[in-house]
Formats: structure tokens, sequence, C-alpha cells
């Protein structure tokens, strides 16, 4: 039995994103570094050349600052075949945190096989533009008891705050 997913989703972000503490890394697009096979260790894990640069069929990243935390917990969970979902909700206002709407989750375990791939690259794809059109920065606009929201509180300590936790300033 290997490790939890959420320590290895930490591993993996950590992995992704690793720099000497002097350096800064950017990735603009995002799938530079998912392309990258020394970072990614998820890189071709479907055996469908999904990440493969060569590949015009592979899934682009190009995610902005509110669609980040969604897009790598997509791919992720795509990669693994974990199931994966969002509130598609409004920006909500001064007066009142965001309203979420109905939650959509998608779970694809693709096969190895070209045909395969030739239905599952557009279907992840289209997921990914629709997660993409729906999440944005109101997200993460919640109120502590909000059960309909796509994150949860956590304490504040160096235990809790691990590659891939998402904090959002209030």
């Amino acid at each position: 039995m290997g490790p939890p997913p959420r320590d290895f989703y930490s591993a993996w972000i950590e992995r992704l994103f690793d720099a000497p503490p002097d350096k800064s890394v950017d990735f603009r697009p995002l799938h530079q570094a998912l392309r990258d096979p020394a970072r990614n260790f998820l890189y071709g894990h479907l055996g469908l050349a999904e990440d493969d640069p060569k590949n015009k069929a592979a899934v682009p990243a190009t995610p902005d600052c509110a669609d980040l935390p969604f897009y790598l917990r997509a791919y992720f969970a795509w990669k693994l075949g974990l199931p994966v979902g969002f509130h598609d909700c409004d920006r909500g206002t001064d007066a009142r945190p965001r309203a979420a709407r109905a939650s959509t989750r998608t779970r694809t375990r693709p096969r190895n096989d070209a045909k395969n791939a030739k239905e599952v690259l557009p279907r992840v794809k289209s997921f990914l533009r629709l997660m993409s059109n729906r999440v944005q920065s109101g997200s993460a606009r919640t109120a502590l008891d909000d059960e309909r929201t796509d994150y949860y509180p956590l304490k504040l300590d160096r235990k809790s705050l691990r590659p891939g936790v998402v904090y959002a300033d209030p």
C-alpha cells in the first residue's frame, strides 16, 4: 500500500515547483512544468502521450491564479483515476460571501490504448476548460461554516501548511 493521496499530492507539488531557495521559478504556461519529466513524476503516466510536447493533442495547462489550485488538483486526480470536483459559484459581495451552485464532479481513468486516447484527451480538455470558466477568485471567499466550498479551514502551523495547501488571505 502506497502513501495516502494527500502525502503523494504534496510530494508531487513539491517536486513540480522545486528550486533552490535563492532561485525563483516561473512556469508560464504551467505546462512547461507538467511537460518536464524531471519535475513531473506523473509525466506520461497514462501512456497516452498526454504530456508529450510533440503531441498536438496533449492537454494544455494555462490556468490563471484563481484556477491554478483547481487545475493542479484536477490534473493529479485525472492521472490517478480519483474523483475531482468544484463548486460553480459567483464572486460574492462585501455584504455576502460567494454563493455556491451545483458541484461538478468527474472521474476519469482512461485505458492505455490509442483508441481511448482519442476519446479521453478531448474529454479531459473539455472538463478543464469548463472548470476554468467557472472557477474564479470568489471561489476562495467562503464563510467558515460554509459546507458548499472547495476549501476548508486549516490550523496555521508548520505541520498543516504543506506543499499543495491553498492559503487564501481573508
